[in-house]
């Protein structure tokens, strides 16, 4: 996962240098395990991963993926903590299947994308938070979601200072992707 994660760096410092000044450094191992424990549930390893490679983003957000800006780790727990005690609440108007999640790209709305539990119907895969549909499996795992965020780079369909292409992106996404729930609907 560390060689992928920085493969995305080499992208990103191909299609957005100055981007790469704003990612603040990562933590070491055990401080990410000992912040995840504080989940009610397990996610993925891969999350100590990302946090080990970097941890969010100072002042300016950076997308890793169109609308999926990366969030600090604090900043997701802090969100996560805020928000938990409303699950049930907000369970009753809209039922989710996939509940159970820790987001860690936002679109500064209730969008983004999270970290399944491990022992849900998620499996530990990455979980598209749409607000206006139901959340739906997005990716494997977070390996095929930098995959996507490099590709994204590489072809285009991120450009500093411009909006990006979101049916490339679904196109993308859906190629790069296969039988993930998510794409098989996203741009139709």
């Amino acid at each position: 996962m560390r060689r992928k994660l920085e493969q995305f760096r080499e992208a990103l410092a191909a299609s957005d240098p100055h981007a790469l000044t704003l990612l603040r450094p990562g933590l070491a191992p055990d401080q990410v395990e000992e912040r995840l424990s504080r989940l009610p549930f397990n996610i993925t390893p891969d999350a100590v991963e990302l946090y080990t490679w970097a941890d969010g983003t100072f002042e300016k957000p950076v997308e890793i993926l169109p609308s999926g800006y990366f969030m600090g780790l604090d900043d997701a727990l802090a969100e996560f903590e805020q928000l938990a005690p409303m699950q049930d609440e907000l369970d009753a108007m809209f039922p989710q299947q996939y509940r159970d999640c820790f987001r860690f790209l936002n679109d500064f709305s209730d969008s983004g994308y999270a970290f399944g539990r491990v022992d849900s119907p998620s499996e530990g895969k990455i979980i598209d938070l749409c607000i206006h549909d139901k959340w739906r499996l997005a990716f494997e795992s977070l390996e095929k979601l930098i995959d996507t965020a490099i590709e994204c780079r590489r072809r285009g369909i991120f450009r500093p200072g411009d909006i990006p292409d979101f049916f490339a992106y679904y196109d993308l996404a859906r190629e790069l992707n296969p039988g993930m729930e998510n794409w098989s609907k996203a741009g139709a």
